[in-house]
């Protein structure tokens, strides 16, 4: 029990930011339940149109998520409740806002599941995890991964255990990374050729719907 976030729950903001979180996840499991259905050739022609119209929701969500998440972060409308009272405090409590962001996710993530009549907690934790952090501190997907594979991280030599360290980013750069919520509204230079090459390799010049291009 955070203090400061009990106060921050009854908040018109945190209500709207919980309807966009909702809202995008209510597609994010449709798109999950069309991944799971068995390919067959004669619906692949819908089933590909079906996932490509979910998708296009799905990124729009994401956008309208994003810019609500914002207005939670920068403290848009409630100086009273925000950490660094909407700018005008220069300092923060490093250790106070990790307490009150992990009181947030995993209250986003009980309520998402309360709504959704208490199924797929694990996939919505997971996609919350990958929401608001980067995939390094995703914990619930890394504890996935180390089950799938059997526990073979335990079980790792030290010149194994060098060569998966090898490959994650230094430790200066996951600290700087964005999530990839922030990152829809705030793409770094990279992140942008990279959404560019996607779209065009995915989408192949399908027109989107006139509300998603606006």
């Amino acid at each position: 029990r955070i203090c400061s976030f009990t106060t921050f729950m009854r908040n018109k903001n945190l209500d709207n930011f919980l309807m966009a979180l909702l809202y995008y996840l209510s597609h994010y499991l449709e798109k999950i339940s069309l991944e799971k259905k068995p390919k067959s050739y004669m619906v692949g022609l819908v089933e590909k149109k079906e996932m490509e119209l979910v998708i296009s929701k799905l990124e729009a969500a994401q956008k309208y998520l994003a810019q609500k998440y914002c207005m939670l972060v920068l403290g848009l409308a409630m100086p009273d409740k925000h950490h660094m009272c909407c700018g005008k405090e220069k300092i923060s409590d490093t250790q106070k806002d990790w307490k009150f962001f992990e009181s947030f996710y995993t209250f986003c993530t009980y309520v998402a599941w309360i709504v959704f009549r208490r199924q797929h907690f694990a996939e919505i934790e997971e996609e919350i995890g990958r929401l608001f952090r980067t995939n390094m501190f995703n914990i619930p997907r890394r504890k996935r991964e180390d089950e799938e594979s059997g526990g073979e991280k335990k079980r790792m030599t030290f010149v194994q255990f060098r060569r998966m360290m090898a490959k994650r980013p230094a430790i200066k750069k996951a600290i700087n990374m964005r999530s990839p919520v922030l990152s829809t509204l705030l793409p770094s230079l990279r992140e942008k050729a990279q959404n560019v090459f996607e779209k065009k390799n995915h989408q192949g010049g399908i027109k989107l719907p006139a509300q998603i291009q606006e």
